[in-house]
């Protein structure tokens, strides 16, 4: 039985891998950008084939990480911090979210779980290298062929184009850019080659970046360069080569990030909205509806990641919300 479980399984994720390599040699085939690359293909097929096995070992790893860091992060506290601290960390129910306790409680959270994520996702990146674990590695290259694909689309549609320049969305793409250094497994976590790789990953996203500026001016054009970088990006990374994903004559200056500005900016006004609306007696709805806004006016060109921090921020500020 679960011989003939693991057979359908396997061949359900095979069909999978043969429908995304299909899709992207026809998308390829429209866009102009020849053959579908081998090293891609292979790592389509890794994607697929071997994601059972990943994510079971994925939910293992995590689930005794997290075990181990919470113990780790406990055992340091009692062991050197002071006994105020060990009490407001004890205490069961703040009296408020601004307390002090919730605070200390919500700093020793975030603790646990950074650390617990960098662990997991160092210790699945050397199953991925050793064990060919390497599902959630390649996972990256999916993201990047399926945005060729929205490529494609814009490419050979005239009537249905201006909904697909609508719908791309780099963001996803930019994200994994950001990461390939660390999950691709080819350079160590505390190399001093990793510096200049985030240059390098800065510059390749101010590339992307630029391409998709072009798809209002020039759609099919635009379109098919920005599809040419991603293709040449999924091929360096399926070869290991993250300090090389484009070639230099491709790169672009990145701008300045301001995330963690924005980040600050929306902490504040949300905690300020939070302290103001008790004592100008505020209805707690109001207050809501006024740190909505106030998240709005911060993120108001990344949606998105607006409504991320508003889903941390509101249950920290406004329990039961």
């Amino acid at each position: 039985m679960i011989t003939g479980i693991r057979r359908r399984v396997a061949q359900r994720q095979k069909l999978k891998a043969d429908a995304a390599i299909q899709k992207l040699r026809k998308d390829l085939d429209v866009l102009g950008l020849g053959p579908a690359p081998g090293s891609v293909r292979v790592a389509l097929r890794a994607r697929y084939q071997r994601a059972p096995a990943s994510w079971a070992a994925l939910l293992i790893v995590g689930f005794f990480a997290l075990r181990f860091v919470s113990k780790l992060v406990a055992g340091y506290i009692d062991l050197y911090a002071p006994g105020w601290l060990i009490s407001d960390l004890k205490i069961q129910a703040p009296a408020s979210a601004l307390s002090r306790a919730a605070w200390l409680q919500f700093v020793r959270d975030i603790v646990v779980v950074g650390s617990w994520l960098l662990l997991v996702r160092r210790v699945m990146v050397s199953l991925g290298v050793r064990f060919r674990l390497d599902a959630l590695m390649f996972t990256r290259v999916v993201i990047w062929v399926d945005l060729i694909g929205e490529c494609a689309e814009i490419y050979r549609s005239a009537s249905n184009r201006a909904f697909h320049l609508r719908t791309l969305s780099l963001r996803y793409a930019v994200m994994r850019v950001y990461g390939a250094r660390s999950t691709r497994g080819t350079v160590s976590p505390f190399s001093w080659r990793r510096a200049p790789l985030r240059g390098h990953a800065f510059s390749v996203v101010a590339a992307l970046t630029a391409a998709e500026s072009r798809l209002d001016i020039e759609p099919r054009e635009a379109a098919r360069e920005l599809a040419r970088l991603l293709l040449k990006i999924s091929q360096r990374y399926a070869n290991g080569q993250v300090g090389a994903l484009l070639d230099p004559g491709e790169l672009t200056a990145p701008a300045k990030r301001r995330e963690a500005l924005r980040l600050c900016a929306a902490v504040l006004l949300v905690a300020g909205v939070a302290v103001c609306a008790p004592l100008l007696h505020i209805p707690i709805p109001v207050a809501v509806a006024a740190a909505v806004i106030a998240i709005a006016l911060v993120y108001r060109s990344a949606l998105a990641t607006g409504l991320g921090v508003l889903a941390l921020l509101l249950p920290l500020f406004f329990p039961g919300k």
